[in-house]
Order: C-alpha cells, then sequence, then structure tokens
C-alpha cells in the first residue's frame, strides 16, 4: 500500500473558496478502483489549513491518480488561493486499522459467456489474475462459474454502481467480448462478522 499525506494552507480570505474546490475531488476518486482511502480533512486550530490522507493498492494505483485530469485541474485553480506550496508525504504502508466495508452497497454480478468456455483459453489466467486483486481489497467476497458453464456469478461490495461498474470493465471477459454482466444490489439485512 501506498500512503500520501497532503497538507495545504489558504490564503487569508480564500478559506471558503478553497475547501469548495478541494472537495469537487471526492466524487472522481470514489470512481477509481485502486484509491482505497480519500479523507479530506481541516484542520480545528490553524484557519484555512487542510489535510488529505490517501490510500492507493499499488503503485499503478497512485501514478494513476496523480496524473488524473480532474486532480490536475484543481491543483492549477488552487495555485492562487494558496499561501505556500503544498507539503508531500509519500508512505509505504507499515500496519493499520480499518473501519471496515461498513458503508459499502452489496451486489450480485451474474455473467453471461457469450463463447463456449473451452474457447476462452489465455483469458482464464488474465481474468482469475484480475480476480485476485479485488479479492485482496476485500471488493470480491466469492466467485465461481455456473455449474453448466454458460457464465459465472460473483458477491461483491463497493461504494455505489459507478465505482463496482470501474472494476468490471477491466475484466479481461468482458474487454474480449467473452461476457456481459448483470449486477443486482441487494440490503445485506444480515451478515458475518468477517464482512465487517
Amino acid at each position: 500500500m501506498i500512503v500520501l499525506s497532503a497538507e495545504l494552507q489558504a490564503q487569508p480570505g480564500c478559506e471558503q473558496e478553497l475547501e469548495t474546490l478541494l472537495r469537487t475531488l471526492i466524487n472522481p476518486v470514489r470512481k477509481e478502483v485502486g484509491t482505497i482511502a480519500y479523507s479530506l480533512s481541516r484542520a480545528r486550530e490553524i484557519s484555512g489549513r487542510f489535510f488529505f490522507y490517501e490510500k492507493y493498492r499499488d503503485q499503478e494505483a497512485f501514478d494513476h491518480h496523480m496524473a488524473s485530469p480532474y486532480l490536475k485541474a484543481v491543483l492549477d485553480k488552487a495555485g492562487p488561493l494558496l499561501a505556500e506550496a503544498p507539503r508531500l508525504m509519500v508512505c509505504e504502508e507499515i500496519d493499520s486499522i480499518s473501519a471496515g466495508h461498513s458503508e459499502d452497497r452489496y451486489y450480485l454480478i451474474e455473467s453471461q459467456f457469450r463463447k463456449p468456455f473451452e474457447e476462452f483459453g489465455e483469458a482464464v489466467p488474465r481474468h482469475r489474475q484480475w480476480l485476485q486483486r479485488f479479492y485482496d481489497e476485500g471488493v470480491m467476497l466469492c466467485s465461481g462459474p455456473k455449474a453448466d458453464r454458460t457464465g459465472g456469478v460473483m458477491l461483491g461490495r463497493a461504494r455505489d454502481d459507478a465505482a463496482l461498474q470501474v472494476f468490471l470493465a477491466d475484466d479481461p471477459y468482458r474487454k474480449e467480448g467473452l461476457a456481459e454482466y448483470r449486477l443486482t444490489e441487494f440490503v445485506a439485512a444480515k451478515k458475518s462478522r468477517q464482512l465487517e
């Protein structure tokens, strides 16, 4: 995991304008599959001082965020509002605790194969490698083929439909036209402690 902390100090009189601008990052970042945590905070005792705490799955996810057009646009607009250059620190996570996935939504994800499974060839190991990334992140809870091998079923969780669609768009089966997906959101009225 890669962790980034960023500290920004507003020019006197620009505090609210800077806060409003920084808050516009939250929704687009919410759709980044490789972003594990992204938090904006305001200092209680220092007027106009803001902090970002960010956590990324790996270097690729970090680079993707840093190169995003919405981040560049916000930084360009923030320049005149800042009293000084942002203070950044990039770290590698050693250990942590987490509040878990209490706000996630749960989804039944069904795939329908568009070709016989026997013709999938090298797409199968690539699909499994893609899938493992999201088991590691806690997005995917279980998965497997239907008994008749006409498709598959996955049980997953995400912040919203958009985040899950971004995740599914990178599946080799979908990218190569081998499968199509249907999402069904459901309310997890009762669940194992391991899912908290």
